[in-house]
């Protein structure tokens, strides 16, 4: 499949945000200073062959698994520095072993990652098998101060892509808004049978009757009985807000107890 742009971005992204937490996990375990020397989109074929390869399946805010794919000889030397014991062959050990790194770094990941893609679930295990669906790939190698080197190949699965590019759709850096976040969503998704994995993602939404600037010293004089007025008239609509963008307008109503908006106009 070919790499569309905007989801390549997305990819490029979560993978050097995820190698960048390993490389400080790696920093904090072998009392090295690693970080992010080369970031790339991956091709087929690895130059360290043969592969050590661990999944990393998402759960929650995004769904899908990533596949990571090291040298196996640059995997046996990262075990080394890690536990501290000489590695002459990759087994089941060194795969534990390896699995043990990133399920840290993915730990060290969920709550820096929390504010950009929301609150994440990770799960690490051994590596699947060559075949599967992992269309969207990204390369990215880390280096510590004494010279030693390690390349990760980070592969996304359709699901794990999809829910990436339905970021674009909550218009972070993007300005989207009413019919263009439908719209977005078809250039980030185009493809049906991808776009209808993404059409459950739930989106925060925000109704505003109004706003205000205070100052500093307005804030600070707020006690309980205090009225700040807002910008909007009673007889005003209401904005309903995505992302903090406003996308529709209309009239606050309470439904069973609670407030509800009727929409009279999309933005």
């Amino acid at each position: 499949m070919e790499s569309r742009p905007h989801v390549e971005t997305q990819v490029n992204s979560f993978s050097n945000d995820f190698v960048g937490t390993l490389a400080r996990h790696l920093s904090d375990t072998t009392g090295a200073a690693w970080k992010i020397t080369e970031s790339s989109p991956a091709e087929r074929g690895y130059e360290g062959s043969p592969i050590a390869r661990v999944t990393l399946s998402c759960t929650d805010a995004l769904e899908g698994q990533a596949l990571l794919e090291f040298g196996t000889r640059e995997a046996i030397a990262l075990v080394s520095k890690v536990t501290k014991q000489p590695v002459n062959q990759f087994g089941t050990a060194e795969l534990e072993a390896l699995i043990g790194v990133v399920q840290g770094a993915a730990d060290e990941f969920r709550p820096k990652a929390k504010l950009e893609y929301g609150v994440l679930g990770f799960h690490v295990s051994g590596g699947d098998e060559e075949g599967c669906d992992y269309p969207e790939g990204h390369k990215v190698t880390v280096c510590d101060d004494r010279g030693n080197q390690v390349t990760v190949v980070i592969w996304l699965d359709t699901l794990l892509s999809a829910a990436l590019g339905a970021r674009l759709v909550e218009g972070r850096g993007h300005g989207l808004a009413g019919a263009g976040v439908r719209k977005a969503l078809r250039e980030a998704v185009p493809d049906q049978a991808n776009l209808d994995l993404v059409l459950d993602v739930e989106l925060n939404v925000t109704l505003r009757f109004g706003k205000r600037q205070l100052t500093l010293r307005e804030v600070l004089d707020l006690t309980t009985g205090s009225v700040v007025e807002l910008d909007r008239q009673v007889e005003e609509p209401v904005e309903l807000l995505l992302d903090g963008v406003p996308i529709a307008k209309g009239e606050a109503v309470v439904v069973d107890g609670n407030y509800g908006l009727r929409v009279t106009e999309v933005m």
